[in-house]
């Protein structure tokens, strides 16, 4: 339903009447608000993936309705995008925490085991098994803005995650970001398979070397896009560590040059969309190089325009479009 806009009692019709529904996006249906939610949270308890993201009136107050309901008790809730742009670091970290509180004292309870607190999860394999195979697979926040370090910790705890998206964080600090990847810091994040930290002003290569130890072998997609702290330090690491990417997107950088990229026919085998619009200092005859060797990947240069194709060839903005039309249900 994806930009639709239900009038009157539509969202009470579909409920009733699709009870077993287990996927909705809501996309920009900028008439749903938190009543809405509330009526999705009552009646659909099979629901496994709700799309709020482009709802700008979605506020903490949904969190709390979606926390109520059966999906969530149940455990069946495992895929969510937001908006974000009227939730409370308070409201967000509250919703993280309870969530991680009703995951973690099933698991508790199942095992046998005492009251587990998310703030010290035990060193029990079966425990960890447990919290990896059942929970939160997708978050996404579009606008971050208003979230800070102190919902940070209870990410790093969502074992289950394999796709993380935290934009325009802009609250953050380093050392928390650091912390939330790495594994010396008991992060739980070692299964994401996409990451999109843009527009996080606190993303440098502290950052990416935590990202890289934590999770970067398993990534295929990452986007540091407007993270200008980000250096070529920062880029050879990802390089070196992250062997299964297929898209990297590191739009508006004005740091990196990118000698490193001349490695990408051997670093980067799988590699397919290669995102540099705004990257004003990356060198042309080192992506043009690669571009005659890498003949099925996509290059976008500072215009986003792309390297070795031909006038009529795809532009960045045409791929990211064709990307975003992929169905809810599919991933």
């Amino acid at each position: 339903l994806h930009g639709f806009r239900p009038q009157g009692g539509f969202l009470r019709i579909l409920v009733s009447r699709c009870k077993r529904l287990e996927a909705l996006n809501l996309s920009h249906c900028t008439n749903v608000g938190n009543d809405g939610v509330q009526e999705i949270t009552r009646g659909l308890t099979l629901l496994r993936r709700l799309n709020l993201d482009g709802i700008q009136w979605i506020t903490d107050e949904a969190l709390e309705a979606l926390l109520e309901g059966r999906a969530v008790q149940n455990g069946t809730l495992c895929c969510i995008w937001l908006d974000g742009f009227e939730l409370s670091a308070t409201g967000f970290s509250n919703f993280l925490s309870r969530l991680l509180d009703i995951h973690i004292s099933k698991i508790a309870s199942h095992l046998g085991l005492p009251s587990v607190s998310s703030r010290r999860l035990p060193d029990n394999p079966k425990f960890l098994e447990l919290l990896r195979a059942d929970g939160l697979e997708i978050l996404s926040i579009s606008f971050a803005e208003y979230i800070d370090d102190s919902c940070l910790p209870h990410i790093a705890c969502l074992a289950s995650l394999v796709e993380l998206a935290l934009r325009k964080g802009r609250l953050f600090t380093s050392q928390a970001l650091c912390d939330t990847f790495s594994p010396a810091r008991q992060s739980q994040l070692r299964y994401l398979r996409h990451l999109d930290l843009t527009d996080c002003p606190a993303v440098n290569d502290a950052v990416v070397k935590a990202i890289c130890e934590g999770c970067g072998s398993l990534l295929v997609a990452l986007f540091l896009n407007w993270c200008w702290s980000v250096t070529d330090v920062g880029l050879v690491r990802i390089l070196e560590t992250c062997h299964r990417l297929q898209h990297l997107s590191l739009v508006g950088n004005h740091v990196i040059i990118g000698e490193s990229f001349r490695n990408l026919p051997t670093s980067q085998p799988y590699l397919r969309i290669l995102n540099l619009a705004q990257c004003n200092q990356v060198l042309d005859s080192v992506l043009s190089s690669v571009a005659v060797q890498m003949q099925d990947l996509y290059i976008f240069d500072y215009f986003g325009e792309r390297v070795g194709g031909s006038l009529d060839d795809v532009c960045q903005f045409d791929l990211a479009r064709s990307m975003n039309k992929v169905p809810i249900c599919e991933h």
